[in-house]
């Protein structure tokens, strides 16, 4: 494989673009990235870019103490991360990493979903016409000349990351359920009855003309059930969220649901997203006075449901291993974290760091959840 770091983000609009609509994952689209780097980025942009045009890896690239480091751009608040392009595009890391080491010796690449069920059914393209699609699309521009590649070391594993997925089958809802529990099939029933005939519970999503109000309902009820323990919308990530939010609506990606009750009340939200076949939950809010009515629950299984019924394949619960998640879940998984290091003090700096983590997880409170959410 040969590959080139480009540091022109505009150059590989339309390739990027199509790239992430063949991985399925929303942030690993450019307006994403855009957005991040608007909000959240710190350092100067490199993309490795294969030539044969199949993948890219988008970094921002940075000074850490006496080291330069590359870190997969968009990191903190996506959840999956990692080289983007066909499914498999991860199984190219160590040749991106090697190119990479030319700019960087330390490279960290974020939540990499091995996805082999898409690697199994993807309809890999023939050779041939990979071989045109690169010939009609050229070299990228502003690439860097390719310089003779430095050995980097085997990827260290840095920490895996739970990310559970709900395989939505043919036949809608009443199709996954009937492949659950009959306890679960009568829960999802009766929660749903009960919070419809005692609240008079209607769902609704944002729309242009609502998104503003809406928006700030989710961080309300986000801020009223998790308070300080929450970190997914402090500083500058609230506006990150709200703008790349309305963009993502504008081009029908955004998944924002409302619950009210009959009187109007909202009680509940959840912040997710649809994209490429794929549905994602990504944070929630709700009002605890309502607890007995397990809105959260029963907001979920809405969400779930339409998804279905609309022809999703996956409704994927993303980061996070709470218990409510795993009740609708039919795997995890999982997504990892990996280092790879081109120099004595950049494997030196990679294995303090999974220790770091390591120890980290183990400080955290008896749960071992992350306080981005919790049981709904």
């Amino acid at each position: 494989m040969t590959v080139e770091l480009v540091e022109d983000q505009d150059t590989l609009a339309g390739l990027w673009a199509e790239l992430a609509e063949r991985s399925t994952n929303v942030f690993a689209t450019p307006e994403w990235h855009s957005v991040w780097w608007r909000h959240l980025g710190n350092g100067r942009s490199v993309i490795a870019v294969d030539r044969a045009r199949e993948l890219i890896l988008p970094l921002e690239v940075r000074r850490i103490g006496p080291l330069t480091v590359a870190r997969t751009a968009g990191h903190g608040p996506a959840d999956e991360l990692g080289p983007i392009g066909r499914p498999g595009a991860w199984r190219a890391m160590p040749e991106l990493a090697a190119a990479v080491a030319q700019v960087a010796p330390l490279l960290i690449v974020d939540r990499v979903h091995h996805d082999e069920r898409a690697e199994t059914d993807a309809d890999a393209a023939p050779a041939s016409e990979r071989s045109d699609r690169a010939a009609d699309a050229g070299a990228p521009q502003s690439s860097r000349p390719l310089l003779p590649r430095r050995k980097v070391s085997r990827p260290l594993l840095l920490r895996r990351e739970a990310w559970p997925v709900v395989d939505l089958p043919e036949g809608g809802f009443e199709a996954y359920l009937a492949a659950r529990s009959a306890n679960f099939r009568q829960q999802v029933r009766r929660k749903t009855r009960r919070a419809v005939r005692e609240l008079g519970l209607r769902f609704r999503l944002a729309e242009p003309a609502t998104f503003e109000r809406d928006f700030a309902t989710l961080l309300r009820l986000h801020r009223i059930r998790f308070g300080e323990r929450s970190v997914a919308f402090t500083g500058p990530r609230e506006a990150f969220h709200r703008e790349f939010a309305k963009v993502a609506l504008e081009r029908g990606w955004t998944r924002l649901w409302i619950a009210e009750t009959d009187s109007g009340d909202a009680v509940a939200s959840l912040y997710g997203f649809r994209f490429a076949g794929v549905e994602s939950n990504y944070q929630i809010g709700r009002d605890p006075t309502y607890d007995r009515w397990s809105l959260g629950f029963v907001l979920f299984a809405r969400a779930i449901a339409q998804a279905a019924e609309e022809g999703m394949r996956e409704y994927r619960m993303l980061l996070g291993d709470e218990g409510y998640k795993y009740r609708f879940a039919t795997r995890d998984p999982g997504v990892f974290t990996y280092a790879f290091a081109a120099s004595p003090v950049a494997r030196l700096l990679a294995r303090g760091g999974r220790a770091a983590l390591h120890l980290r997880g183990r400080l955290r409170r008896p749960s071992g959840r992350s306080p981005r959410a919790s049981d709904e």
